[in-house]
């Protein structure tokens, strides 16, 4: 219990050192990165795709032509499709370091979260500040950010960090796409609050 703890201390402490500091973060060319995707694609519809059972192949084959936004493993799906999403995101730092010495076989540019704790050498990555998620759920005070050059808030799911992105970029509407709430092997779990 009092390891978990300090765990969670030592990856706060470390998630605001990298917020107030770190270079990547403040760098010209990442703000000026995110000043241009701003409202980049104001009143156009755009579709975030997240990577559930629910997700078909046909579903992404009917999506070449429009703005997505996709994340994590999502290039695994590549060979089956001539779909690829306009923007990739990854949050998660356990896979962040799992994929990242075979991600820039499949994509050019990352959006994450300054805290994700893994470099890219062979992708151009564009960083956030990381915004943290409520302690506990549900909470009533949930945060949104509109504006990715100030950050983006955690959620329990990168689809949350691609919602805001997808605001920032003026996408109107935005539609959700293979985002299953109900997986195998959760049958049992209890159901509380609303989505």
């Amino acid at each position: 219990m009092h390891i978990d703890l300090f765990v969670r201390i030592v990856n706060i402490i470390n998630s605001e050192i990298q917020n107030i500091f770190s270079r990547k973060l403040h760098d010209q060319d990442n703000k000026e990165y995110w000043y241009k995707l701003k409202d980049s694609h104001k009143g156009k519809r755009g579709f975030v795709i997240a990577n559930g059972p629910s997700l078909k192949m046909d579903d992404l084959d009917q999506l070449t032509d429009e703005i997505t936004i996709a994340s994590n493993r999502i290039y695994l799906a590549y060979n089956k499709t001539d779909w690829r999403p306009n923007y990739f995101t990854i949050c998660d730092q356990v896979l962040a370091k799992k994929i990242c010495n075979e991600v820039h076989d499949y994509v050019d540019i990352i959006h994450c979260p300054i805290d994700i704790g893994t470099h890219f050498e062979r992708c151009k990555t564009y960083y956030w500040k990381s915004l943290k998620a409520p302690k506990i759920m549900p909470n009533n005070n949930i945060k949104f950010s509109g504006n990715l050059s100030f950050g983006a808030y955690g959620g329990y799911s990168i689809t949350y960090q691609n919602l805001q992105l997808a605001v920032y970029l003026g996408l109107n509407p935005i539609y959700i796409i293979g985002c299953d709430h109900n997986y195998k092997g959760e049958s049992d779990m209890k159901k509380v609050g609303l989505i």
